[in-house]
């Protein structure tokens, strides 16, 4: 689990985040397999990342190519 806290100018709490983790033992790595905040002056919250309705299983260790990786590759991907 790994949890955040966040501050205002005024050194109040205002917010706070819990990242559920997963050890993927194959890969060597823990994940976090969600992400939940809390506004603490209003009460609101959000949940993203939840991964209970994946169909196909993480997958870690991809190859890909430094290409990949720069600005250009943006582009390429938009114009699938």
């Amino acid at each position: 689990m790994l949890y955040e806290d966040f501050y205002d100018t005024r050194k109040q709490l205002w917010r706070v985040s819990i990242h559920p983790m997963m050890q993927f033992y194959d890969a060597k790595v823990p994940w976090h397999c969600a992400n939940i905040w809390h506004h603490l002056n209003n009460g609101s919250y959000l949940l993203s990342n939840l991964d209970n309705d994946l169909k196909m299983p993480w997958s870690c260790g991809a190859r890909a190519a430094w290409a990949d990786f720069q600005p250009d590759a943006l582009r390429r991907v938009g114009t699938k």
